[in-house]
């Protein structure tokens, strides 16, 4: 085994291990005392590796890709790189920005808005399949359907009662009492 593989499979087993202690805590288990000893060099390891994930100025992003500092700035203040309210700037917000340099356009970012908007899209389109479903299976009518059954059988009911006699004003009068 070369050495770079054994410190990659070392840092795998630290992340296995940390995420271990991590659900247990979770879990709201208590961790023994040898175990917090082995746990906080371990968070510790971790969590200096997520910091070096981002660039910690814009004049480390600069040096980086090559450039003025005044440029990040202007990229910043125009949108086109975007800054983490710590001001450390992410390598996938860099990486977005050199290839909107280049020329191409950047990987666009998830937006929970547009997710959530998309699922209520798609629960509102199952349930109008699941209404027209049953609409077929002739467990539901459409709103019109009823009220034109409806207002065809108050016509047929009045038309009878004239036919037995009864005169279109007398019906009127006692309809409220009859409905």
């Amino acid at each position: 085994m070369t050495v770079k593989k054994i410190k990659k499979s070392s840092k795998l087993a630290n992340i296995k291990e940390y995420k271990a202690y991590l659900a247990r805590i979770s879990e709201g288990e208590n961790l023994s005392g040898a175990e917090l000893k082995n746990f906080h060099p371990l968070e510790k390891e971790i969590e200096k590796e997520k910091k070096e994930d981002n660039f910690s100025s814009d004049q480390a992003v600069a040096k980086s890709l090559g450039i003025s500092r005044q440029a990040v700035i202007l990229a910043v203040s125009t949108g086109r790189l975007r800054q983490n309210p710590d001001g450390t700037f992410s390598k996938s917000a860099v990486e977005d920005f050199e290839e909107i340099r280049k020329g191409g356009r950047p990987k666009l970012p998830v937006n929970k808005e547009i997710e959530a908007a998309d699922l209520r899209y798609k629960l509102a389109k199952a349930e109008k399949m699941e209404i027209d479903l049953k609409e077929t299976r002739g467990l539901l009518m459409r709103r019109i359907d009823v009220e034109r059954a409806f207002t065809e059988r108050a016509y047929e009911f009045s038309r009878s009662r004239i036919s037995q006699g009864e005169s279109a004003i007398a019906w009127r009068l006692n309809a409220k009492t009859i409905l």
